[in-house]
């Protein structure tokens, strides 16, 4: 298994158009904030905190260990400065080394990607995210844009916050795919060492996308699964970007075998979880699966079907993305 530190860079270039991120969603403002912080955090371990789920993007991971951050997706650019600071106020050291793990290229887990180049993070994410996440430079520059007013949606009284995402709004202009993609490209295997921490990347395959990374603390028994799980809510389909239910599933179950009955399961949204989280997600698949095969066999249309709710589905959020999970499953299956 390859090991990647400071020191060891894989380039990973090329620009090519990529389709739909997983969208924005509107969020009440967040409580729970703690002095000398700028966003809400939960520690889930010693040295491992996760953002709370009131912050817009897909949950971040922080681990910190001699005076290092390793920091596991960047959100949107309103949060990705406090994301920086923080990281570096749970590490104690305003200036400490940052590491920055994609684990995929979609917008609400990347758009914060330059505001941690600028921060001199090393940056790392699977090869095949590299021209996705290239593709999307103007979706970027759109998010350093529209920093502040996303930052007043989430808490109109926190003045760092404000702070930290009017220093984006430069970088609405300036972004370039340089800025954005992670310099340190990873197969299937690696390690990302911030001592005494082990990191273990892995890549299962297409999943949620083609680029998907699993994240795994192992003496710290903590998995970040990115959007490979969506806990207690229907999951994002994007065809643009390799999505396969079948591979979804076999992802999940090297998902599965990573856990111990206590690890901490931290979804790419949704509530912090255990290995429930991940049999729930493969269990949905499963049924969605079946569901519109019987509905192939049954002669149904792929408009009728994708207009059910069926059992399984019943009271999950991100309702408005259920009918797209149906249509990207049928065409799956009739492809």
């Amino acid at each position: 298994m390859p090991t990647i530190d400071r020191r060891r860079f894989v380039l990973a270039a090329g620009v090519v158009p990529i389709g739909l991120a997983m969208p924005a969603l509107a969020l009440t403002p967040p409580t729970g904030w703690r002095a000398g912080l700028i966003l809400p955090w939960d520690q889930v371990r010693p040295g491992v905190w996760v953002t709370s789920g009131d912050v817009p993007g897909g949950n971040v991971l922080v681990a910190t260990a001699g005076g290092r951050a390793a920091v596991i997706d960047s959100k949107f650019a309103s949060v990705a400065g406090a994301l920086v600071r923080d990281a570096r106020a749970h590490a104690g050291d305003p200036g400490a080394p940052l590491t920055l793990i994609n684990t995929h290229h979609h917008g609400d887990h990347t758009s914060g990607n330059a505001t941690f180049h600028a921060a001199g993070a090393t940056m790392v994410a699977h090869l095949a995210a590299a021209a996705r996440i290239a593709g999307q430079v103007d979706r970027y520059r759109a998010s350093a844009a529209s920093a502040v007013d996303d930052a007043r949606k989430i808490d109109p009284q926190n003045l760092d916050l404000l702070a930290e995402a009017k220093a984006q709004v430069p970088l609405a202009d300036t972004i370039k795919p340089s800025d954005a993609v992670p310099a340190v490209g990873v197969g299937d295997r690696a390690q990302v060492n911030i001592p005494p921490i082990t990191i273990e990347l892995s890549h299962h395959g297409s999943g949620h996308t083609d680029n998907d990374i699993v994240v795994h603390l192992p003496e710290q028994d903590v998995i970040h699964t990115g959007d490979l799980v969506f806990n207690g809510l229907h999951p994002f389909f994007d065809p643009s970007a390799g999505v396969t239910a079948r591979g979804w599933i076999k992802s999940l179950n090297a998902v599965e075998v990573l856990c111990t009955d206590d690890t901490v399961v931290v979804p790419g949204h949704g509530p912090v979880g255990g290995i429930d989280a991940v049999r729930a997600q493969r269990a949905y698949l499963e049924q969605l699966i079946e569901a519109v095969q019987a509905a192939q066999a049954a002669g149904e249309t792929k408009e009728a079907t994708a207009a059910k709710t069926f059992g399984f589905m019943g009271g999950l959020g991100f309702e408005g993305i259920r009918s797209r999970a149906i249509e990207a499953v049928w065409d799956e299956l009739a492809g």
